[in-house]
């Protein structure tokens, strides 16, 4: 509806009214004088008939006969006659009985209202139209009863009427009235156009200047600029107007944010994303993003305060939008300095070095901007041992506006928490890669690392026509040791083992904890006879390793040795491991504390035994129904109440009555190259169990990355999932370490084509060997199963608990799901619950089954 202006609705207004207030004039006059006429018509009828009755009385007095009163009532009717006044004299029963009845004229009207007259002789008044009736009784005094003796003092003798036409009277006033007040109408009228049109000329003014102060309005600070006063300033109403839009104007600038600040802190977040490239030059990144803010925010400097390593060293970093001057650095220091030496940690470290960067060279920092207010905001975290200060500074007029000071506390909180987990996962990276190739207790080689680069030495060795040996370690009776003074006693003598043995190792030998407490070490272009002497300088120098316990008693060690050379004892580097770690316990059957080498005949035995599980393995391939899908449960423990619905497939082979582990037999399969066969048969055995028990849970199935790689065997898999309507969803693919791909790309691959078909995927392993985080990085994965090593000696070891608890921060930190192997006992459980993993996995949990476990144990509830 198209809007109306002022002035035409103070017009219509006005127009209104007076229309109104004439009628209601006209009328109110015209009442008041019709009334007050009649009153006085009535009062001039009660004067008229005394009189009228006064003279009749000296009429009669003289003896007058009745034609002469008949005359003298004639007279007195035509003396009337201009002033349209008629009268009529009615004669009462008593007059009448003396001198006889009048025929008088009468109508029905005066019949009926001279009635009541006679009775009560009260005088009455009556309108007909225009024409007023009056009734006055004519009542006897003293002076009338000489002649008429039947009656009394004060009866009615008789009824003067009296009738008044007033009609031409009250037109002719009606009339002027009617001109007198239409004369008065056009005056409201004329005076509300002119008051609409100076309340227009006020508003059209306001608006007018309201525009051009609005046109000015290009950020939310401009809102302080508007004036208000300028605005609605010649009548009280107007300037109250004008003080709640003052507030308005005040209020938005504190709810309202700047189109430019909007796109500039989206691009802020976009430039906030934390990617490999922002991790490994983070400086860089946060000298972009200075040149950013300066576009928006009269900034100067930025400063960063965070530890550089364990020793709780600090180190500040400045960065500079512009080359500062030397009085500006100072300052600038100085103000820094002052922000954070009330810090309830920075306060404590005396030093921190101060490093200056420029984002922009070209730009010169003028003097006068040496009036720089900080803001800062603190992070300290204790695990890991990140923490420190962000603090940026800008113009000190810019914390008068609210919005501007709003997105400077935006920034500071997005800096500090970009910058920390830059520096966080820094560390998590730093530990994850030392721990993907080191044992965390020892630091020494790990057992994937070792194995890697025993196949080097191999191919190395094969190339140049030489020898090398492979020691086989094993501590013994080291339970005795940890059941007697304690897992922390027991890990303090690992630790002696590992730094002892080490020292007097050559500078080439490779030295790395297979697990527990079992050691290797690779002797590269080592013979027999000098890998002999090597190992018995290990030995003497295990007997001299001593600790003291907790009751002050001296505890020593001892160990048993397995010796191997290659080629002379193997054709490869895992039948070298085998024959080495056959000797080894060679060296414990026999007595212990010794050094054992394989004779012939021991070599045989083991070549009989490898055909052996050769032969096996081929009859299984033609028995696939010696092959049984077993499922170890996974307890969901992210909730307050545990949950079974995950499983991860085992795969046992029944021979001659018992059930055979995968242990036992996977090495040999992985050299025939028939695992993804076996892993095949496993497969379909247990998709047809899911599809059997309506199972609608996960299932882990454990693949080595070669097998993965097999385009034949992945659309097998696929087409099993179709024809036992298995939604891929439910399934997770483990990637594991069991053999090297060297061909990565090709993995990867292979990884994306069956993520974007629905498959899911997880690490194995995690934590055991540097290509588990090279999968994380690399591979679209969904749960990381972090190493049982780390999990089942977590509570005894600080290490692999700080290790464990690094895992699961990178794991959230990039919404991975995480999942805790070798959970043992219910100390442990907690312990993984409380660190936020999602899963848990091992024999408390349950045992592998040939059926899905449906409740969860009442001993973990």
């Amino acid at each position: 509806m198209k809007p109306t202006s002022i002035k035409k609705l103070i017009l219509m207004g006005a127009f209104v009214a007076s229309i109104a207030l004439f009628g209601l004039s006209y009328l109110v006059a015209s009442n008041i004088f019709e009334r007050v006429l009649t009153q006085n018509a009535q009062k001039g009828a009660v004067t008229l008939s005394q009189l009228t009755f006064d003279k009749m009385y000296e009429v009669m007095s003289q003896g007058w006969s009745r034609d002469q009163l008949n005359q003298f009532l004639e007279e007195t009717q035509q003396a009337y006659q201009r002033s349209d006044i008629e009268i009529d004299i009615y004669r009462s029963e008593l007059v009448s009985s003396l001198y006889g009845e009048l025929k008088q004229d009468m109508n029905k009207d005066v019949k009926q209202w001279i009635s009541p007259v006679f009775r009560n002789g009260e005088a009455a008044v009556h309108a007909k139209g225009d024409v007023r009736l009056s009734l006055l009784p004519l009542k006897a005094e003293a002076r009338c009863l000489s002649c008429h003796a039947n009656a009394q003092e004060g009866e009615v003798l008789g009824i003067m009427h009296i009738s008044q036409d007033l009609g031409s009277e009250i037109k002719e006033a009606k009339t002027q009235f009617f001109w007198f007040f239409l004369m008065l109408l056009p005056l409201p009228l004329l005076m509300a156009y002119f008051i609409g049109l100076k309340l227009t000329s006020v508003l059209n003014k306001a608006i007018s200047t309201l525009h051009n102060q609005v046109q000015s309005i290009q950020k939310v600070r401009d809102l302080k600029d508007i004036e208000p006063n300028a605005l609605f300033s010649e009548y009280s109403e107007f300037q109250q107007l004008g003080e709640q839009f003052q507030g308005l104007a005040e209020k938005l600038q504190t709810v309202a944010v700047d189109r430019d600040i909007l796109e500039f802190e989206i691009q802020l977040l976009d430039k906030f994303i934390i990617t490999s490239e922002v991790v490994k030059d983070w400086k860089e990144h946060i000298n972009h993003l200075i040149i950013e803010m300066t576009k928006i925010l009269p900034m100067y400097a930025l400063f960063v305060v965070f530890r550089t390593d364990d020793e709780e060293r600090f180190a500040m970093e400045i960065f500079w939008a512009g080359v500062p001057t030397d009085s500006m650095k100072q300052m600038f220091e100085d103000s820094a300095c002052e922000q954070i030496k009330n810090h309830p940690i920075l306060r404590h470290d005396p030093t921190i070095d101060i490093h200056h960067s420029i984002a922009d060279e070209s730009r010169s920092l003028r003097e006068n901007a040496l009036d720089i207010e900080l803001q800062t905001k603190s992070l300290m975290l204790d695990t890991p041992k990140i923490g420190g200060v962000v603090g940026i500074g800008v113009q000190s007029l810019v914390g008068q506006d609210l919005t501007r000071a709003m997105v400077i506390e935006s920034i500071l909180t997005t800096l500090i928490n970009v910058v920390g987990s830059i520096k966080a996962i820094n560390k998590y990276t730093h530990d994850l890669e030392y721990y993907a190739t080191r044992d965390p207790l020892t630091n020494l080689f790990n057992q994937r690392v070792f194995n890697e680069m025993l196949e080097y030495e191999q191919g190395r060795a094969d190339r140049k026509n030489y020898d090398f040996s492979l020691l086989v370690l094993d501590f013994d009776n080291f339970k005795n040791i940890n059941d007697r003074f304690g897992h922390a006693f027991g890990d303090l003598m690992l630790q002696s083992f590992a730094t002892q043995v080490h020292d007097i190792l050559r500078p080439g030998d490779v030295f790395g904890r297979y697990g527990g407490d079992e050691f290797v070490v690779l002797l590269p272009e080592t013979n027999l006879n000098q890998a002999y002497d090597v190992a018995q300088r290990v030995l003497d120098q295990v007997h001299k390793i001593e600790e003291t316990a907790y009751n002050n008693q001296r505890v020593h060690m001892a160990c048993s040795i397995g010796l191997a050379s290659y080629p002379e004892h193997a054709d490869s580097t895992k039948e070298l491991f085998v024959v080495a770690d056959n000797m080894m316990y060679k060296s414990k059957q026999t007595g212990k504390d010794q050094i054992s080498i394989p004779t012939d005949d021991e070599l045989h035995d083991l070549y009989h035994r490898n055909t052996e599980k050769t032969s096996f393995l081929l009859d299984v391939l033609e028995n696939e129904s010696s092959i049984e899908a077993h499922f170890q449960p996974i307890l969901s423990i992210a909730n307050e109440q545990p949950k079974v619905g995950v499983h991860e497939l085992l795969m046992r082979i029944r021979h001659k009555g018992r059930l055979v582990t995968a242990n036992e037999f996977i090495d040999v399969a992985e050299n025939m190259g028939i695992v993804h066969k076996l892993d095949y048969i496993l497969i379909k055995q247990a998709f047809k169990k899911m599809r059997d028990a309506n199972y609608k849970g996960l299932l882990f199935i454990n693949l080595s990355p070669k097998a993965m790689i097999l385009n034949e065997f992945i659309n097998q898999v696929k087409t099993l999932a179709q024809e036992f309507n298995i939604s891929p969803d439910c399934i997770v693919f483990e990637l594991t370490e069991r053999e090297t791909v060297r061909n990565i790309s090709l993995l990867e691959k292979f990884v994306r084509d069956l993520k974007f078909e629905g498959f899911r995927f997880a690490i194995d392993d995690f934590g055991s060997g540097f290509s588990s985080f090279h999968y994380l990085k690399h591979f679209p994965i969904d749960y990381l199963k972090i190493e049982g090593e780390f999990i089942s000696n977590m509570l005894h070891d600080r290490i692999d608990h700080a290790f464990v608890e690094s895992a699961v921060a990178l794991a959230q930190s990039i919404g991975i799901e995480t999942v805790a192997e070798f959970v043992e006992d219910r100390e442990t459980l907690d312990a993984v619950k409380k660190l936020g993993i999602h899963y848990a996995q091992g024999y408390f949990v349950g045992f592998p089954a040939a059926e899905f476990m449906q409740q969860v144990p009442e001993h973990v509830k």
